[in-house]
């Protein structure tokens, strides 16, 4: 076998492994509707417009973090992707405030954007 091509077979687990370890992540999200409501005591709309934050910034920047896997490689788009959304994460438990709820959607956002379709290519 050649060197891509035992490269191309190790990535399989990998990317099963981190694909588990992410479908994991969504098991917080009804903890999260309650950690807004109850400890940060945001409405419901404000809840949902976080969503919605989080929505329009996946879909916003599909098309430009296509480009930077095009141009500097899937897995640097994949790896910078995680870390960002690693980050998106992190400032939601770290927020205190509506404003800081949306900017750690969109960031988290920005982070699914980058590793959205980089995963599958890379495989």
């Amino acid at each position: 076998m050649t060197t891509t091509t035992t490269r191309s077979l190790r990535n399989i687990p990998l990317l099963y492994l981190t694909s588990l370890f992410m479908g994991l992540g969504n098991c917080w999200a009804p903890i999260m509707v309650l950690y807004q409501l109850q400890l940060i005591g945001m409405s419901m709309t404000q809840v949902m417009l976080g969503e919605a934050a989080f929505a329009a910034s996946l879909v916003l920047l599909e098309v430009p973090t296509g480009i930077v896997a095009d141009k500097y490689g899937r897995r640097t788009s994949l790896l910078l992707g995680r870390g960002i959304h690693a980050i998106g994460i992190l400032l939601f438990a770290l927020s205190q405030s509506f404003g800081g709820i949306i900017l750690s959607q969109v960031i988290a956002g920005l982070g699914l954007a980058l590793e959205s379709g980089a995963d599958d290519a890379l495989l």
